[in-house]
């Protein structure tokens, strides 16, 4: 799952990143958040999310004698 937000559009005033990224963190157990700063302010946050499968249902590698 990937998805990005930017931050920065034309001239107006710059948006406040940090909600944005501390939502990011507080709705993700597993995965990558990416800032993207352009001249010293925080344009873009990309967020990559890890879904791990656990219980019987996944397999785990077996051997062959």
């Amino acid at each position: 799952m990937r998805e990005s937000q930017n931050l920065q559009t034309g001239d107006g005033p710059p948006a406040d990143w940090m909600p944005v990224v501390r939502t990011c963190v507080e709705t993700m157990a597993y995965g990558v958040i990416e800032i993207t700063v352009h001249d010293g302010r925080v344009v873009q946050v990309e967020k990559r999310e890890r879904l791990r499968m656990h219980g019987p249902a996944s397999h785990s590698p077996t051997r062959e004698a």
